[in-house]
């Protein structure tokens, strides 16, 4: 850490990035998960039940951005008029996984520490309710829900979402590309101008 860790008062005006470490922030945003994707057993039209599908993507990822491959993946295996790629669905134990979260926050929540490699989740293309999850139509949709993540967090964090309001176009832009490109450096530009200065400025503490 770069800051002092004696007094209270030093700890609190200093600023906030450099409370975490460079590693610690590095393997919660830069890291990669192993996946092992299996179609869910009634849904499989074949007589012989598809070969899962392993993907290794980035904690950064969200769901929606593996529709496409595991769609391609399995569509041989589903009956017909089923199985277009916005329908598809997630469950890890039988809990439907949240397509608007990243996946390492899903995993953290769902799996804890020790997490299995691979980390094994279930493919649906039917039977999803409304309730469980919000409903998905493309990758637009995913865009607004995490610039609205954002912007909610930033007003948590500061009593405001000026901060996150004021971000020029062609920030908010390159934070949306990071994303979906996985690209920690462009991620980590935009969102430190979007944190609290220091401890003492968050209004959530």
């Amino acid at each position: 850490m770069t800051c002092s860790a004696g007094a209270a008062e030093a700890f609190a005006t200093c600023p906030l990035p450099a409370l975490i470490e460079e590693e610690t922030r590095s393997r919660l945003l830069g890291g990669s998960l192993l996946l092992r994707i299996r179609l869910a057993g009634d849904e499989v039209a074949s007589l012989k039940e598809p070969p899962p599908l392993f993907s290794l993507v980035p904690r950064l990822a969200y769901l929606p951005f593996l529709f496409n491959d595991v769609y391609e993946h399995f569509k041989s295996c589903l009956p017909p008029r089923m199985g277009q790629a916005f329908d598809i669905w997630f469950d890890y134990d039988n809990v439907a996984l949240k397509w608007h979260y990243p996946l390492g926050v899903l995993c953290d929540v769902l799996v804890g520490l020790e997490v299995p490699v691979p980390w094994d989740l279930t493919a649906h293309f039917r039977g999803c309710s409304s309730k469980e999850l919000l409903p998905f139509s493309g990758i637009s949709d995913l865009q607004k829900a995490v610039m609205n993540s954002f912007r909610e967090a930033v007003f948590l964090q500061q009593g405001s979402a000026s901060p996150f309001m004021r971000l020029p176009k062609q920030q908010q832009t390159q934070l949306w590309d990071a994303i979906s490109k996985s690209q920690l450096e462009g991620y980590t530009s935009v969102q430190q101008q979007l944190m609290c200065p220091t401890l003492r400025k968050c209004k959530s503490l």
